[in-house]
């Protein structure tokens, strides 16, 4: 994925050139990207991406310091769609104010370092929403940081231990919640972060939090949702401009299909939408549906089980290792979308922001002290608490047994007014952020992904509606039916009815009717499928599948035995045989595991660019020095 790197000293660097160099290899995820750095006495500062694709990500001098910047930034308010822009300028103005928090009025998805060579010091920031991510590390008087991960393995004895918090909230939740990564010595920064450092231990601190403000009164609701569409074609129009070839993922849900109606007519002969599931699924139906309604090309394909397990080392390595094996879903379909487009309108965030889709029906009346216990319920999917003696790390079972409490602790750091705020502003911030991300990284792994839920305008207004109006996609659907009429009509995958009725009234129903289909097609052993799941992992890994999957997992003595007992593993195994499906997203995590800590030993395929590719002049004036694989 395109994105900057870096490091600053406490002293001069020996070998800093090639850790510059090995760096920006590293980043690199396909062919024909460029790498430049700049390399000083005890510093270096660079970007890798894929040019045409990406505004000003170089290294640049001026006044003193050298900075780099990664990502995009549009217009707001009422200014006039133009084609995105770099986010340097306004990085280096909120920096030179000493005055991070207007950044919160930057209107993108951006990150950026500067480096002043006099003083040494590195300050680092990225967007409100953590959009574009910051990973760290510090050690041995060396501060170093990249948008991913992967990067810092080039720093001499990285990637090595194991952090039980991490590693703990992996096995249990299959994603992360805090700053944590599977490295000891790696962390992710917080969204709307500012960071400094002269080599030492960074100071952290964010400029912007998100704010449930319940401003828009109940009477005033309607007028809220046209406004929140108005503001949302707004945001699809400046993520648009200047774009030529526009993909769009399209499901049978309500995300993807409103980026798809609010592209302007003008640009819809440039949008191709892309479609994978069963044959006769809901989803696959629907989405044609939506993409006929909205007048665009569209590519319908049969689900890629085979490419699950073959992909799963290169979905570990792309997505830094955070998620299972069982969430890559859109990596077999990469090259095709990579073929057709350049930018993709992506629906991240939509249901979690729109719908109040972590409003769960279970929890949502619960005690604060309930919500968060009933929320980890909901979230402990992975490894049960009940069979922590699995975890054969010590350290990491221990960390399990804490591992409510530390969840408790985060929540609580993202108190709002009401529960349900504090529910929103904490699942936005960890499972959207940590977790529900990865689906970007395999997009940026190829293509330029942009987020109009993220949209400023759009998101402090929707922020400013009560919680309990969005429960049920109540709010949601007053925007789609206000905005939106043409695809609120077209079927939506939850319900299995049109978008446009009561969802309050026709999701139970729908949760009954997949739910009967699902009975129905166990009970005949398949002769009767159903059409609701957009695929069927738990059987392909008990079916085509398995013999792949079980060699992939247990052949040989994999890293991931160290940290997961291989017997209880096995158990796990034949529990997903026997039918019990929900055991599937666990295997993913173990087959994740095996991959990405081997990975960070060292086995690994080389990258698209070799560190000789990333050419570097290291002088007095620190000229860099750009260079074409």
């Amino acid at each position: 994925m395109p994105g900057i790197f870096g490091f600053v000293s406490e002293r001069p660097l020996g070998g800093a050139t090639a850790l510059a160099r090995a760096m920006g290899a590293l980043l690199s995820s396909h062919e024909g990207q460029r790498s430049s750095a700049v390399v000083g006495a005890g510093w270096a500062l660079g970007a890798t991406w894929a040019p045409g694709l990406q505004p000003d990500p170089e290294p640049s001098h001026a006044s003193g310091t050298w900075s780099v910047a990664t990502g995009e930034v549009y217009p707001s308010g009422d200014a006039p769609a133009v084609p995105p822009a770099s986010p340097r300028p306004a990085i280096l103005a909120a920096l030179a104010a000493d005055d991070a928090a207007r950044l919160a009025r930057v209107n993108g998805q951006f990150a950026g370092a500067v480096v002043d060579p006099a003083t040494g010091q590195a300050t680092l920031v990225c967007d409100r929403y953590g959009l574009h991510p910051l990973y760290w590390t510090q050690r041995d008087g060396v501060f170093a940081f990249a948008s991913e991960l992967k990067a810092l393995l080039a720093l001499p004895g990285a990637g090595r231990t194991l952090d039980p918090e991490g590693l703990a909230a992996f096995l249990l939740l299959g994603e992360h919640f805090s700053d944590t990564t599977l490295l000891s010595d790696v962390r992710i920064a917080p969204a709307a972060a500012l960071l400094r450092s002269s080599g030492g231990p960074p100071r952290i601190e964010r400029w912007w939090q998100v704010r449930y403000a319940r401003t828009v009164r109940p009477a005033e609701e309607d007028e809220a949702a046209r406004e929140a569409g108005r503001r949302f074609l707004r945001s699809v129009e400046r993520q648009t401009a200047g774009t030529e070839r526009i993909g769009i993922p399209l499901s049978g849900g309500l995300d993807s299909r409103l980026c798809l109606a609010a592209v302007p007519a003008d640009r819809r002969p440039n949008v191709d939408t892309f479609t994978w599931g069963d044959r006769g699924c809901l989803d696959r139906a629907f989405a044609a549906g939506a993409a006929r309604r909205c007048g665009v090309r569209h590519l319908d394909f049969d689900y890629r089980y085979e490419a699950l397990v073959a992909s799963a080392a290169r979905g570990a390595w792309i997505t830094d290792g955070l998620a299972g094996a069982t969430d890559f879903h859109i990596l077999p379909f990469l090259e095709d979308l990579a073929a057709r487009s350049d930018v993709v309108l992506n629906g991240f965030a939509g249901d979690a922001l729109l719908g109040g889709n972590f409003h769960w029906r279970r929890i949502r009346e619960l005690s604060r002290e309930g919500l968060v216990a009933g929320t980890f319920a909901k979230r402990n999917d992975a490894l049960p608490l009940r069979e922590l003696e699995a975890i054969a790390d010590g350290p990491a079972r221990a960390a399990a047994r804490e591992l409510p409490a530390s969840f408790a602790a985060c929540f609580e750091a993202h108190r709002q007014e009401d529960p349900l705020g504090t529910l929103d502003a904490f699942l936005l911030d960890s499972r959207v952020r940590r977790w529900t991300s990865f689906g970007t990284q395999l997009l940026r792994a190829r293509l330029v992904s942009r987020a109009p839920f993220y949209d400023n305008d759009f998101f402090d207004l929707v922020a400013s509606v009560r919680p309990e109006a969005r429960t049920d996609h109540g709010f949601y659907r007053k925007v789609l039916l206000g905005t939106f009429p043409d695809v609120a009509s077209v079927g939506w995958q939850t319900t299995g009815f049109p978008a446009s009725w009561p969802p309050r009234v026709f999701r139970p129903a729908g949760v009954a009717l997949r739910r009967g289909l699902g009975a129905v097609e166990r009970l005949t052993r398949g002769a009767v499928r159903s059409p609701f799941p957009v695929a069927r992992l738990a059987r392909a890994f008990r079916g085509p599948l398995a013999p792949a999957l079980h060699a992939a997992l247990f052949d040989g003595d994999g890293p991931q035995w160290e940290v997961f007992d291989r017997r209880a593993a096995e158990r796990i195994w034949r529990d997903l045989q026997g039918g019990a499906d929900a055991r599937a997203k666990l295997v993913g995590v173990l087959l994740t595991l095996r991959h990405f800590l081997a990975q960070c030993r060292g086995e690994r395929g080389a990258s698209p660019l070799a560190p000789d590719q990333v050419a570097i002049t290291a002088s007095p004036a620190a000229v860099a020095v750009r260079v074409a694989p």
